[in-house]
């Protein structure tokens, strides 16, 4: 114990003894004599084989402050978890909305309309253009989309499309494209 004398300003040193008291088998200095107690390698190796242990033991005690460290902190811990988990929900609804704001409209996604060439082979995926870009009519769906574009356009672009094949020469060339049905 050690006790501050009366007057003492802050930030001001004072000296003061402290009494150490060397327990037997330690190496120890005491602040009266200044004077080291020796430890035999005995004595040492009996110390060591005390302190050490298992990897259990220490794995443990490693869990055990690592749990009670994380429990301390558990607005972190669901900040941890719920932040990536807000944020893959928030990137999947703004995925949602952009596909569905430009991709779900009823639209001709080909607006080539060649005869059946390298150049169409290429950009048609293998199929005539005309069948490539419209909806298929031998489902409902298709039918109806069908539907819903020639009301769009006043025709039956898949007709005109056909028309322009006999006439527009192929190739890549620019006639062939009809931006009017994109």
């Amino acid at each position: 114990q050690v006790t501050i004398p009366e007057g003492l300003a802050p930030g001001e040193t004072f000296e003061a003894t402290v009494k150490v008291i060397v327990k037997e088998g330690n190496t120890m200095i005491s602040s009266e004599t200044g004077q080291q107690a020796k430890l035999s390698v005995e004595d040492v190796n009996r110390r060591v084989a005390e302190l050490q242990t298992s990897f259990f033991s220490q794995s443990n005690a490693l869990f055990r402050k690592n749990l009670t460290f994380q429990g301390k902190r558990r607005a972190a811990n669901c900040c941890l978890l719920l932040v990536p988990l807000f944020l893959t929900v928030l990137v999947l609804l703004l995925q949602l909305f952009i596909e569905n704001l430009f991709l779900n409209r009823n639209f001709v996604r080909c607006p080539y309309c060649g005869p059946k060439d390298d150049f169409a082979d290429v950009y048609c995926s293998g199929q005539d253009c005309a069948d490539f870009f419209f909806y298929d009519n031998s489902t409902v769906d298709g039918a109806l989309q069908r539907q819903a574009v020639i009301e769009q356009f006043d025709d039956d672009p898949w007709i005109e499309c056909k028309k322009i094949m006999k006439t527009c020469g192929g190739k890549g060339n620019t006639e062939c494209f009809q931006m009017q049905y994109s």
